[in-house]
């Protein structure tokens, strides 16, 4: 491998970045730096590089707590019609959907589920899999709150009418995410 190739772990905010980036020097990348390219021309030539998306439901409610927020309905209902200063989270988060398309990417939730995402990461990028680097991959991140967000401990009708009315629902089935 050489250390001159620059690692970027890419991805909408809050939706696993920094485990991304973990992974990748669990695999033995000198450093991966995390970014939140929503286009090619923000990835540095000759850059290698991995995109993940997470279930945006966990994507709103991990911003509310990085952020140091009640976790209400109130705040979440903030978060969605502005996120995190960016603007409204529909069309935030529909500036990442093209890389579904566009590059090599990875879901969160498979990626701590088991090794095989961290193995397709270690293929894509043409690094060998170390069979130490997935059961040291959770925790120990910079944004790591101690437990995973999940977003059905804080949803209510309110907020689900809220999501489908401003097109949320619909973006989250792009990503492959059905609510069941």
């Amino acid at each position: 491998m050489s250390h001159s190739t620059e690692y970027l772990a890419n991805g909408f905010p809050k939706s696993g970045c920094h485990a991304l980036a973990k992974g990748m020097e669990l695999l033995g990348v000198p450093e991966a730096r995390v970014i939140h390219a929503k286009t090619l021309a923000e990835i540095p030539t000759g850059a290698r590089f991995v995109t993940i998306f997470r279930h945006p439901k966990n994507c709103l409610v991990s911003m509310c707590r990085w952020r140091a927020k009640p976790l209400c309905t109130g705040s979440l209902i903030q978060l969605i019609s502005d996120y995190d200063g960016a603007g409204p989270l529909v069309k935030v988060l529909g500036e990442y959907l093209h890389w579904q398309q566009d590059g090599y990417w990875v879901r969160y939730e498979d990626l701590v589920a088991s090794d095989a995402a961290l193995r397709g990461v270690a293929e894509h990028l043409s690094l060998p899999f170390l069979e130490d680097a997935f059961p040291n991959l959770p925790g120990l991140t910079l944004t790591w709150s101690g437990k995973p967000s999940s977003w059905r401990d804080y949803w209510n009708s309110h907020l689900e009418n809220l999501w489908r009315s401003e097109g949320l629902y619909d973006l989250q089935e792009k990503l492959g995410y059905v609510d069941g």
